[in-house]
């Protein structure tokens, strides 16, 4: 089960991931690569997991960086060359 688990949730990430990058830009999706632990987290803190301060500190600090570079991406494909 472990296996089939492992390999079912691989192959629905790939499928995902591919799916997604024909909507977005492949600079776009990289930027998300980074809020997985972020989502690990909160799926940790759902199940009643504890975390410590720096986890906390670490994700809001992955939130931040990750929405600036998505902000400085627009704004730049705003701007008229």
């Amino acid at each position: 089960w472990v296996l089939l688990l492992a390999f079912l949730a691989g192959g629905v990430a790939t499928v995902a991931w591919n799916r997604a990058l024909r909507e977005v830009s492949a600079a776009t999706m990289a930027l998300y690569v980074f809020v997985q632990p972020v989502i690990g987290l909160a799926v940790g803190l759902a199940l009643s997991e504890r975390a410590s301060a720096l986890a906390i500190l670490g994700a809001t600090a992955i939130v931040l960086g990750v929405a600036v570079a998505t902000l400085r991406g627009e704004a730049a494909a705003k701007e008229p060359s």
